[in-house]
């Protein structure tokens, strides 16, 4: 599909607005996947409520042709809800990421831990 730009209401005498011929001719973007993500912050307490929640979605039901759905839990409860997440269709994530790489950064997680534990996605630059 060509490029055509909204009609703009001009005052009398001003030109309208002309887009480069390239522009003009480009082909749209292609439709993007609208992402769903819930970021569960320090919560829950224990991972019995964290399985508790994911027993309540196994209920539920999404196309995930039409959505990404991407659930950050605590760093701790991420390695033991991610195969019960991924079964239902969702995607683990982190909530946090080093800018560093792999040395003695005390608490933190980098892109070699993410691959490794083949976590594609992390929310950065959030915040309260």
């Amino acid at each position: 599909q060509d490029f055509k730009p909204p009609a703009v209401p001009r005052p009398p005498g001003s030109s309208a607005f002309t887009p480069p011929a390239a522009f003009a001719s480009a082909p749209s973007a292609m439709p993007r996947t609208p992402i769903v993500g819930g970021n569960w912050k320090c919560n829950p307490a224990k991972l019995a409520d964290a399985q508790t929640l994911l027993g309540a979605w196994k209920e539920k039901a999404f196309d995930n042709s039409k959505v990404d759905v991407v659930i950050c839990p605590t760093a701790l409860h991420l390695p033991v809800v991610k195969a019960d997440l991924e079964a239902m269709g969702m995607q683990a994530c982190t909530q946090n990421i080093s800018a560093t790489g792999m040395g003695a950064f005390t608490g933190e997680w980098n892109v070699e831990h993410l691959k490794d534990m083949e976590i594609a996605w992390t929310l950065i630059g959030h915040s309260e």
